[in-house]
C-alpha cells in the first residue's frame, strides 16, 4: 500500500505545507515507507517532523515467510535499512509502544549524533484506549452480541492470526490439554471464538484452526478468519464472557488491544513471549488479567502458567468483571495525549540559527 500511494501522499503533504503554517509533522501508521516522508518535508520546508515506530522498520534478521515471498521480504528489508537511516537521521524524534524498539535503533545507530537519538526526543507510548468507544458501540448494540447455546461461556480474540500467532497460539493449546487432564470441569461450557484472522484464508484451512486440530482440542475453538471493521470487534468484545490477546515471536511486540481489552473489565488472559514488554505491565498492574509465556525458559514456570490459566477459566465461567478504571488511568487515550504533546513540545524548540529555526519561525 505504502509504494502505490507514496507519491499521491507527497503530492497532498506539499500542498498542505506550502499552503499554511505547521510546526510539526507526526507520522504515525503501520505502513514504514511513509515515514520517509517525513525526511522529504523536512528537507523542502524544513519542518521538524516524529516518527512512531509501531512494529521494527528494518530488521537485521527479518522473520521468513513463505519461499514465494522470501525475495520480496529480502529486497524489502534492504531498502528499509537504507530508508530507516536516511529517515532517523533527519527526524526530530521518535516515538514507540515498547522500549526495547527504541533501545535496538539506539544500539544500530549509536555514535551518531541525530536530533532522533536524543533521550529527551524520545517517548515509549503505548496503544491506549478510549472509553468512548464502548460507549458509542453500546448506542448502536446490545451488551451482549450472538446467540449462544445456554450454558456456554465465550472467550473472544480478534485480529492477527495465522503464521505470526502460530507459537502464542500452539502454546495456548498445550496449556488448555493439561487444564483438562487436572481439572476438566474449568472448561464445561467454555468455547474460544476468534475473529478477523486470517482474511487472505479463503477456500483453505486457517492456521490456528489447524493448530487447534493438531493439538486436540478443536472443539474448544471456532474460528472466523475473515476481516471485521473495528466496530464490529469491539461489539464482539462487549459481548464477552473472556478476552484472548496472543502474541508474536518478538519480546518487544506490544499488542494495540490490550488495555482496550483490559477497559472493557473482562477476564483477560494473554498469552506472550518469554520476557515480552507486556509482562511489565501485568507485574506492576496485577489486576489487568492474568499473563502465561511461551518460548525459551517459560517451561520453567509451568505450574504457575496453569494456576493463571485456571483462574482466568474461573473467572470466565462465573461471568467475573473486574473495574480497572483507576488502574487504567495512566494508559487511556488523555494521559496518551499528555504525552505525545509533552514530546512534540521538545522536539519542535529548534536551535537558533538553524535551517530548521529560520523556516518554522
Amino acid at each position: 500500500l505504502s509504494w502505490r500511494a507514496y507519491r499521491p501522499m507527497r503530492m497532498l503533504g506539499d500542498s498542505l505545507l506550502a499552503a499554511r503554517r505547521f510546526d510539526l509533522v507526526y507520522v504515525s501508521c503501520s505502513q514504514a515507507n511513509f515515514f520517509y516522508l517525513g525526511a522529504a518535508w523536512r528537507k523542502r520546508f524544513g519542518i521538524p517532523f516524529i516518527v512512531d515506530l509501531h512494529d521494527p522498520w528494518y530488521s537485521p534478521l527479518p522473520q521468513q515467510a513463505g519461499h514465494h515471498s522470501r525475495w520480496k521480504r529480502r529486497l524489502a528489508n534492504e531498502i528499509a535499512r537504507v530508508m530507516e537511516r536516511v529517515t532517523l537521521r533527519e527526524a526530530a524524534g521518535l516515538v514507540s509502544v515498547s522500549a526495547l524498539y527504541l533501545e535496538a535503533v539506539n544500539r544500530r545507530y549509536a555514535g551518531q549524533n541525530w536530533e532522533s537519538l536524543q533521550p529527551l526526543r524520545q517517548a515509549t507510548i503505548p496503544f491506549g484506549a478510549s472509553e468512548g468507544d464502548y460507549r458509542a458501540v453500546r448506542q448502536v448494540s446490545s451488551p451482549r452480541h450472538g446467540h449462544e447455546a445456554p450454558g456456554i461461556r465465550t472467550v473472544v480474540y480478534t485480529g492477527a492470526g495465522g503464521a505470526i500467532m502460530a507459537d502464542s497460539f500452539r502454546a495456548l493449546c498445550r496449556y488448555l490439554i493439561q487444564i483438562r487432564e487436572q481439572s476438566p470441569a474449568l472448561l464445561s461450557g467454555i468455547r474460544f471464538r476468534l475473529f478477523g484472522t486470517e482474511p487472505a484464508a479463503a477456500g483453505r484451512e486457517p492456521v490456528l484452526s489447524r493448530i487447534a486440530t493438531e493439538e486436540g482440542v478443536s472443539d474448544l475453538f471456532s474460528e472466523s478468519p475473515s476481516r471485521l471493521s473495528y466496530l464490529e470487534a469491539l461489539r464482539r468484545v462487549d459481548g464477552a464472557d473472556g478476552l484472548l490477546v496472543l502474541g508474536v515471536d518478538d519480546a518487544a511486540y506490544s499488542p494495540s488491544k490490550l488495555f482496550l481489552y483490559a477497559l472493557s473489565g473482562k477476564p483477560l488472559l494473554a498469552c506472550m513471549k518469554s520476557g515480552s514488554t507486556v509482562g511489565s505491565y501485568f507485574a506492576s498492574l496485577p489486576e489487568l488479567g492474568e499473563l502465561v509465556e511461551f518460548g525459551f525458559g517459560a517451561e520453567s514456570s509451568n505450574g504457575e502458567a496453569l494456576r493463571r490459566v485456571a483462574g482466568f477459566l474461573e473467572d470466565v465461567g462465573h461471568r467475573r468483571t473486574t473495574d480497572r478504571g483507576a488502574t487504567l488511568k495512566s494508559f487511556l487515550a488523555p494521559e496518551m495525549s499528555r504525552r505525545h504533546v509533552e514530546l512534540f513540545d521538545r522536539c519542535i524548540q529548534a536551535k537558533p540559527g538553524t535551517k530548521a529555526a529560520r523556516k518554522t519561525r
